[in-house]
């Protein structure tokens, strides 16, 4: 099988972009609406970042240009003939001004302590293969609740209220900033605050952990739970 492999996004989608733009060189060309990212090899470690974009299309490239989906056998099509660019040329990375915010005279380290209250979860961190078998039978009604992401390493973050009945790990989230079930912070730090620190944007979603770290999940990578969506995450990592 040849490791030459292309990827289409929507135009709208480019922001997920920034997360192949060290793959060694990989390539980018616009046609029609669309971005096609192109490269010469596919090693794990750049599967695992491609599976993070469900909605993504990605495709293996024939020597002759002519496109297989993944587990297919007759070409869907060819690759656009260009031109192409590099990717981290196109992509540039630009760093903001950097502004004076006065003078700090002492900083106040942010942790999570234990809680009494009680707050509803609305994040649940669960896994591929559950998430899969529940959806595969789940009403839409409730599938209609959720958007989803799944990442590399075959977890799944559900966001939505009432969270599915599923094994894992829930959060409690307000405006993108998700503190593990039965945490909070300390000292009571306003959440525009902690958006402000992690440079949260709409969508996005920030889960913090116990040990002072954290994981961010881009607004863009969450898709809306249906069955055909989670058949065809499930589906992709089946293939890869």
């Amino acid at each position: 099988m040849t490791e030459s492999w292309a990827v289409r996004l929507a135009r709208n989608e480019i922001d997920s972009l920034r997360t192949l733009r060290l793959v060694e060189g990989a390539e980018i060309c616009e046609q029609d609406g669309d971005i096609w990212v192109r490269g010469s090899t596919l090693d794990e470690t750049l599967a695992r970042m491609l599976r993070k974009h469900p909605h993504a299309r990605r495709y293996w490239v024939l020597p002759d240009g002519q496109l297989l989906g993944p587990g297919k056998r007759v070409p869907l099509g060819h690759l656009p003939a260009g031109p192409w660019r590099l990717l981290r040329e196109w992509l540039a990375v630009t760093l903001p001004v950097a502004r004076f915010a006065g003078v700090v005279a002492s900083k106040v380290p942010v942790r999570l302590v234990r809680t009494g209250a009680v707050r509803a979860s609305n994040v649940l961190l669960t896994n591929i293969t559950a998430w899969s078998v529940y959806g595969a039978d789940a009403p839409h009604v409730r599938l209609d609740r959720w958007h989803f992401a799944a990442a590399g390493d075959g977890r799944v973050v559900v966001r939505g209220t009432p969270l599915p009945p599923l094994p894992g790990r829930q959060f409690v989230e307000a405006r993108g900033i998700g503190m593990p079930a039965g945490w909070e912070c300390y000292p009571d730090v306003p959440t525009d605050v902690l958006r402000g620190v992690f440079q949260v944007h709409d969508h996005d979603l920030v889960l913090l952990c116990e040990d002072g770290s954290h994981e961010r999940i881009h607004g863009d990578w969450f898709v809306r739970a249906s069955r055909s969506a989670i058949r065809m995450t499930a589906r992709e990592y089946a293939d890869a």
